[in-house]
Parts: structure tokens; sequence; C-alpha cells
């Protein structure tokens, strides 16, 4: 249900990321700032809509049954999650090498999950490393923080689509240009990202999950809850 609620958030959450990446450019870039207004209203007008679907999406969920999963308690499978944190270790770098060191937006954005995929894993860890999940955090900022931009950038290209005066390509290159700058950031940790996953992906040391009750079903609601009663505050919520 957690993963159903997140994808829920999805779209809505591209939307108003955003249009607050669209009011730092304006800000910052001076030249950026015709194109950012005219992108502003394009997504203005999807941004109703898209949080309606929100709505519409959350309201399916079968929320009554969260006190019901929140109160199971989930086994604990030591092995199981020794062998898994190995597998999501070795798959972190398998994606290190496969994105190089020159930025391939589809390649960053699957890192960035192999890394969040194994973080999420090792946060409950009861014999974590702080270090590394520090690199690991750090790390799915920094490359979350360009596939923003990517989100914008397909938006912005799209619009230029169907405008013929050049008057989104200054936004267009700061965009791209800051993309770059963001993966170059991650490239300052590669080595030491590889030197980390690889240590974990051959670790023999038994990983122990925390006591967990429900924990990351209870994140996922946290999360849509909060999103979804926010929308309803805004009175966004007719359909």
């Amino acid at each position: 249900m957690a993963r159903r609620i997140a994808r829920a958030l999805g779209r809505a959450r591209d939307i108003d990321v955003s249009l607050e990446l669209l009011t730092d450019l304006e800000r910052r870039v001076p030249a950026a700032a015709p194109g950012a207004a005219l992108c502003r209203g394009h997504l203005l007008r999807h941004r109703t809509a898209a949080r309606r679907e929100l709505v519409r999406k959350v309201d399916s969920l079968p929320l009554d049954r969260l006190p019901t999963l929140v109160a199971v308690k989930i086994p604990r499978l030591d092995h199981v999650l020794t062998a898994r944190a190995r597998e999501r270790a070795a798959a972190v770098v398998e994606a290190v090498h496969h994105s190089s060191g020159v930025y391939f937006p589809k390649r960053a954005h699957a890192l960035r999950v192999s890394i969040k995929k194994l973080r999420y894993l090792l946060e409950f860890s009861a014999a974590r490393d702080e270090g590394a999940l520090k690199l690991l955090r750090k790390s799915q900022q920094i490359l979350g923080d360009s596939q923003d931009r990517q989100v914008l950038y397909k938006t912005v290209e799209d619009l230029a689509e169907v405008t013929s005066n050049g008057e989104l390509d200054p936004l267009l290159a700061q965009i791209e240009a800051e993309s770059i700058h963001l993966y170059d950031r991650f490239l300052e940790r590669r080595g030491e990202m590889l030197a980390v996953c690889t240590q974990l992906a051959t670790e023999q040391a038994s990983v122990r999950p925390r006591a967990i009750t429900g924990t990351l079903v209870m994140l996922g609601a946290v999360a849509a809850g909060s999103a979804w009663q926010g929308l309803r505050l805004r009175g966004n919520t007719r359909r």
C-alpha cells in the first residue's frame, strides 16, 4: 500500500517541486525569467487537475486497513536481510559503473533508485554504519535534485515545441547546466560510494533489523496523510 500511496503522490509532487525551482531560477537568473513565467502559467493550469487526481487515487485506497497493517510485527529475517543488503549494494556498484563519468539523465536516475533501495534497507540495521548511511543519503539527495531538474527540463522542452520565439532557450540552458553541475558533485563522491558498496556487497556480517512494527507502512501513511489533508485544506478536492 505504501508504494501505491507514493505513486499517487508523484505527479502532484513533481509539479509543486517544478514551481519551486522556477521561482528560484527566476530570482537567480534574470535571463531565464521570461521563460520561467511562461512555464509557471503552464504548470499552474495543470496543478489543480493533478491534485484532484491525487485525491481520487488516495480516496480509492483501502486506508481503513492501515491500523491492522501497522499493528503487524514484521518477523526477524536476519539471513534474508543480509543477502538482500549484499544484492542491493552490488546493484549500486553496477549502477555507478553504468552511469559513467558523463551525465546521462536516465542512468543517473536509475543510480539514485538503487542507492535509495539500499539506504532504506540499511536504515533499519541495528549495527548500521552511520558513515555509509550519510554518504548514501547525500548522494541520493544530489541525484534527486538533478532528477527534479530533469522533470522540469522535460516540461519546458515540451512547451518549447509549441513556441517558436526562443523565449524558453535560456531557461532550458540553465536547467541543463545545473543538472550537469549536480552530477559533477556526485562524481566527487563516486570513489567513496564504490568502496563502501563494494565492501557491503561482500560483507558476511549479519544485518539485524531493528524491532519494527509496521514502520515502513507508517512512513508511507504519514506522508500520504499530510499531503492529502493539505490538498483538502487548500480547497482543491472537487471532483
